[in-house]
Formats: structure tokens, sequence, C-alpha cells
């Protein structure tokens, strides 16, 4: 009897579908199979299969079901816990590298003012971007790092610094084509199938592979306006530093002088603590609607404090800018690195002594971290008055549009083999204690930032909260087998 590797092998080969193998042999497994972002989960799949058309990807998803293989799609390969990968030896992995256009869902009508654009699960948002807008001036919200892929940032929520203004990029999605744990292609909607559209905004990587997404699109503003506040002085004392996120949480999260047109992320380090935002509408109304306000309630109450315009960009320049002026075209870096996240519900005050274990382990133990480290701290506004991320959503299988704050805790090492050690000792674990301080607050994590430390269980629970049963039962429905998995996907029940 052949082994599931030689059957896998004739099959793709009897159908004429790309594929390499850790024996091809042109010497190109290295760059098929190293993990495109985060270098420290290496993981070795057993194939990787390159399809050019959807009846590839199906005919794929069957032989390597029949040859008894597990199966993971990698759009942008950007997993933070290599999930894309398999998240363990032996994999299957469908890469959509091919798969990477867009274009207006009503080709035949250009005047159609429905603003449905389809787009290809293996592009990057970078990509993204710059096609929507130079086809019709359009765009959708997504996060800000340009080479990170559509598959599972739109399907695990995917914020963006306009997100409070136009819902997280899951929100745009209106249909799907997707390829099934049985090789079967489906058009799915909130009319047609609306299990599997559910299951796919939230989980796709336990059920199926979007080959396209329909894609709901916004005009692109002409303006947007990037402000800034730094609050640095006040991590002098860790009261001081308590009093300064009270204020900020007070005035976001609760105060009605802000609207859907502010988006903000917190950035902090043991000596940063910066406000950085956007603002859709022209300078005049920053200045008249929101600064006011937010001189008066927050910049006012601490000495150092400023508010400042850092630039006022087109669209396509503001989503250079926020990638750190990384191009919209950009290859994925690669980074050995771990991270956590934690959500704060908009119904859940944030406690003083939570705040004082946060913060004091930032500024005590965040100036010690190992040689070699970067910490990255960011803590995103899902909540506050009029956004659009908390508007009640269609039905779906994301957990967190009643999120508040959503902190992604973030650590990397740029060094030698002898740094990358420290950082696995010291440096994670203070990760671990970071995140974990916001135990009395935190109400799960976001899939978005798979933490790679977390068993399956935990991870389930985690990331989908109230949803899970949900996902359960419709995994006992839509993938019995279990075909697509990874460490941290939703098992049938029973298994």
């Amino acid at each position: 009897m052949d082994s599931p590797t030689t059957l896998l092998e004739g099959l793709l080969t009897s159908t004429g579908i790309d594929f390499k193998t850790p024996t091809t042999p042109d010497s190109s497994w290295q760059e098929w199979h190293e993990p495109y972002h985060n270098s420290r989960l290496p993981f070795t799949p057993s194939f990787v299969i390159l399809p050019k058309t959807l009846v590839e990807i199906s005919d794929a998803v069957r032989h390597a079901s029949s040859a008894g293989f597990k199966i993971q799609a990698r759009s942008g390969g950007h997993s933070y816990a290599s999930h894309s990968l398999g998240g363990v030896d032996g994999a299957v992995v469908i890469d959509l590298r091919h798969f990477n256009r867009t274009w207006p869902a009503n080709e035949q009508d250009p005047a159609d003012q429905q603003n449905i654009y389809v787009a290809q699960g293996g592009i990057r948002l970078g990509n993204l971007a710059e096609s929507l807008y130079n086809q019709g001036r359009q765009a959708v919200p997504h996060g800000t790092c340009t080479s990170v892929g559509i598959g599972g940032h739109f399907t695990h929520g995917g914020f963006g610094m306009l997100s409070r203004a136009w819902g997280l990029s899951m929100d745009s999605v209106v249909g799907m084509t997707v390829v099934m744990a049985d090789g079967s292609i489906v058009e799915v909607d909130k009319n047609n199938r609306p299990d599997i559209f559910a299951a796919m905004r939230g989980a796709a990587d336990s059920f199926g592979i979007i080959v396209n997404f329909n894609l709901r699109t916004q005009r692109a503003p002409d303006i947007v306006i990037h402000w800034t506040v730094n609050l640095s002085q006040e991590l002098q004392s860790v009261d001081r530093a308590i009093t300064a996120f009270a204020t900020v949480d007070q005035f976001f999260r609760f105060s009605d002088h802000i609207d859907r047109r502010l988006g903000l992320v917190i950035h902090l380090n043991h000596d940063r603590f910066t406000l950085e935002g956007t603002f859709l509408g022209t300078e005049l109304e920053f200045q008249s609607d929101l600064l006011p306000q937010m001189q008066d309630q927050l910049v006012s109450k601490f000495k150092s404090a400023s508010c400042r315009i850092v630039s006022k960009h087109s669209w396509l320049d503001s989503v250079t800018e926020f990638s750190n002026g990384q191009q919209l075209v950009a290859p994925t870096p690669h980074v050995f690195f771990f991270a956590k996240s934690a959500v704060v519900l908009q119904s859940e005050p944030v406690m003083h002594e939570t705040m004082r274990d946060y913060f004091s382990t930032l500024i005590e133990q965040g100036k010690s971290l190992p040689k070699g480290t970067d910490l990255f701290i960011g803590i995103q506004l899902f909540g506050g008055h009029d956004s659009q991320i908390s508007v009640a959503p269609a039905d779906d299988c994301y957990a967190w549009h009643n999120a508040g704050w959503v902190f992604q805790h973030h650590g990397s090492c740029s060094g030698d083999h002898l740094a990358r050690l420290g950082f696995e000792e010291h440096g994670m674990r203070f990760i671990e204690s970071l995140n974990q301080s916001l135990g009395g607050i935190s109400a799960g994590a976001s899939s978005n930032y798979a933490d790679s430390s977390l068993n399956r269980e935990d991870a389930l629970r985690l990331y989908h909260s109230h949803k899970l049963p949900r996902l359960v039962e419709l995994k006992s429905q839509l993938d019995p087998e279990d075909v697509f998995q990874h460490p941290q996907t939703v098992q049938p029940g029973g298994s």
C-alpha cells in the first residue's frame, strides 16, 4: 500500500497541480516552507500546494483529505502562531499566492452604486488598498501592516485606524466563494448558506478556504488627519500612569464628545505613552469638533501634554504612513517574536488595582528586558460613542463586537542565538506577566493575534467566548472529519 505522501504526490501529479515537498529537487523548499512571519515557530509541512484555479483548490482539498492529511490555507502567512504552516509538522498547506486580484462585482455596469468588489483570498492589504483605490477610489477598513494577507485578517476581526467609522474588516464582507472540506465549491452570503457564511466570519481556518471575498467598500476619504498626544512623562510613577490611563479611558470610552470619525491606538512601553489617532474630516472640523473637548477634558489635565497634528494625507499615503513607511506592495518581514492579547468589554470598568498591577509590571520589569528585545504594545479603541464596531453586526461567529479596548502585547528579538534564548526565557515571561495582570478585567483574547502558548481548550474559550458552542455545532456539520485543522481550530463535537 502506498504511503500517504506517495498517494498525494500521485494524485496531484495526475491532475497537474503544482506542489513542493521536502524532496523537491530544485532546492527551493526552504523558500516554500519557512515561516513567513514568526521565525520562532518553524514548522515543516509535508506539502505546499500552489493551485492556479478554483478547481485546482477544490481538487487539492479532496486529494489531501483522501490521503489522510490535515489542511490549512496560506494567504499572507502572517499567523502569529504559524498556523498557516499548519501549526505542527506534517500538514498540507494550500498557498493562495496566485489568487491576488480585485475587480468590481458588477463589471458589466460601471454605474452600479452597490460598491461591491471581489478580492481574491491571496491578496495582501497594501495591494488591496491600492487596487480598490485605483479602480474606483474605494476603500475598506483594515490593519496597518501592508504585507498581511486578507485571508486570516478579514475572518478573525481585522481592526484598522478607520474601524470605528466603518467597522472591522470582517464587517465589510457580504459574500464569499468557499471550498469546503469535501472539496465542494459554494457561494455563501446572508441568504445562501448563512451557516457557512457565519462560521467563516470568526473561524474560517476551522471550516474551509475562502477563494473570493465580496466586499462592500466605502468611498476613500480625501484626507485622513493623523494626530498624537504624548503622555510619556506620566510614566515617571505608577500612580501618575494609572491616573493618565483612567483619564484617557473616561474620555474616549465614555464621553459623547467623540464620534465615529475618530480612531485611536494607545502605544505603551516602559518609557512611552502616546495616543496615535486619526480623524476623518477636514482640519477645520478636527479643530472645531474634537480638539477643544480633548484639550479641556484630557490634555489640560497633564502639564507636559499637548495634542498636535502629525500629518494630513490622502488615503493611500495614510496607509503607507501607518505601516511605518512600508510600501504598499511589501515583502513579509521575518521576525522572532511572541504575542498575547486581552479584550476588555465596553461595559467593563477599568479597575484601579488592575491597572496598578499592569503599570507596575510595565514600568519596573520593562526597563530590564534582555538586550535585543523590542516591545510593542498597542491598545486599540474598539468601543466608545458612535463606534461602528459596536453596531449590532450581521449574524457571525466573532465574539468581540462589544469590546471597549483590545490590548496587543508583542515582544520580538533581533539578536543572535544567545539573545533569542534570553528572550525566550525572560522576554516571553514578561509578556505573559503583563497580559496576566489584566486578568481582572479581561474577557478573552483576539485570534488575530494567535497566542502559541495556549492549548486548544483555552484558545477556543478565549477567542470565541459565547460563540463557541455554535462553532462546535457547525464544525460537526460542515467538517466532521476535521480536515481543516491546526492546534487551535474548533473540533467537531465529541472530539
